[in-house]
């Protein structure tokens, strides 16, 4: 024999799922442009930082400690990463990377190989050598 619910079950099953649609529809984003979870931005990754650089010059590969690179915004799907200036480092060629995903774990560029994680602020990425002339490098490291 089937049961047919009642109407106080109804009444108690009611509540439930009107506090489940007020706690789901009530969640919103943090506007203050930072980034937290939930609200990622290309500009969460913008900054200096430092760790071990790599720079590929024809058939010899440098490893360079402590080193430093810059990422620039060009635009809001673009950044720009060069090594700092004055080091032995710094002839290593620029590269601008085209965002490609935004998510509330970091940016990535999966054609360019350029991955920011918010958790850690960690950097890595490799360049892609265009030109025949460009000097391509790998860097690992952390923002300052």
């Amino acid at each position: 024999m089937k049961r047919k619910p009642n109407s106080m079950s109804r009444l108690l099953i009611l509540p439930i799922f009107a506090m489940l649609f007020i706690g789901i529809t009530s969640c919103s984003k943090d506007d203050n442009g930072g980034d937290t979870p939930g609200n990622v931005k290309i500009d969460a990754a913008v900054g200096t930082y430092k760790g071990t650089i790599e720079v590929f010059r024809g058939t010899q590969t440098q490893e360079y400690f402590n080193a430093i690179v810059n990422v620039t915004k060009v635009n809001d799907k673009e950044l720009k990463v060069a090594p700092k200036s004055g080091e032995a480092y710094s002839d290593a060629t620029p590269e601008t990377f085209f965002i490609q995903s935004v998510s509330d774990l970091g940016l990535s560029s999966t054609n360019s190989r350029f991955i920011y994680q918010v958790a850690d602020k960690s950097l890595n990425f490799i360049t892609n050598k265009d030109q025949e002339n460009e000097i391509i490098f790998h860097f690992t490291g952390t923002k300052q």
